[in-house]
C-alpha cells in the first residue's frame, strides 16, 4: 500500500545516492584504465583497496536507510565514502 511505499522512501534514496556515486567511480576508474600502459603489482593492490570500500557500500547503505535518523549509519555512510574516495585517489596515483 502507499504508507509502505513512504516508509521505504529513506531506503530508496539511499539506494538512489549509492548507485549515482557507484555509478561515478564506475566511469572514472574506466576512463582511469583507458590511460594506463602498464599494470604493476602496486596498481592491482591499489584497485583491489578500492574495491574493498566499494564493496561495504550495499552494507552502509542498507544500514543508513533502515536508521536514516540515527547518527551512527550516516557517519558510517560518509566514513565508507570517504574512504571509497581516498582509495581511488591513491589508485589514481
Amino acid at each position: 500500500d502507499l504508507q509502505s511505499l513512504i516508509a521505504a522512501k529513506p531506503i530508496f534514496m539511499s539506494y538512489v545516492m549509492s548507485f549515482v556515486v557507484v555509478s561515478i567511480f564506475w566511469v572514472s576508474h574506466n576512463q582511469l584504465f583507458q590511460k594506463v600502459e602498464d599494470i604493476n603489482r602496486k596498481m592491482v593492490w591499489a584497485n583491489l583497496h578500492l574495491l574493498f570500500w566499494m564493496s561495504l557500500i550495499p552494507l552502509v547503505m542498507a544500514f543508513m536507510g533502515e536508521h536514516h535518523k540515527e547518527a551512527l549509519p550516516v557517519a558510517a555512510y560518509a566514513l565508507v565514502f570517504g574512504m571509497t574516495y581516498f582509495a581511488f585517489t591513491l589508485l589514481r596515483k
